[in-house]
Order: structure tokens, then C-alpha cells, then sequence
């Protein structure tokens, strides 16, 4: 599988756009998946 994976600049290519850009989307939803976590364990169970 790993020998099948995209290089940093193929996959920046691929989505035009800059490795920086690409990270800034990662961290952006990763931080958007752990607020709605947080929300789901705090909420009460009806």
C-alpha cells in the first residue's frame, strides 16, 4: 500500500494546492471532528 501512496508534491499537484494548504484543511477538520465529539460525550442521553 505505502509504495502506492502519493508523493507531498503529487498530491499538491493533484489538488492545486500547496502542502501548507492542504495541512491547514487537515487540522481544520480534524479540530471540527474533536469539538463535535466533545459535544456528543457532554450531551445527555435521553
Amino acid at each position: 500500500m505505502l509504495e502506492k501512496a502519493l508523493t507531498q508534491k503529487e498530491l499538491s499537484a493533484l489538488l492545486g494546492m500547496t502542502t501548507f494548504e492542504i495541512y491547514k484543511k487537515l487540522c481544520w477538520q480534524i479540530e471540527a471532528d474533536l469539538k463535535k465529539l466533545l459535544y456528543l460525550k457532554r450531551k445527555p442521553n435521553k
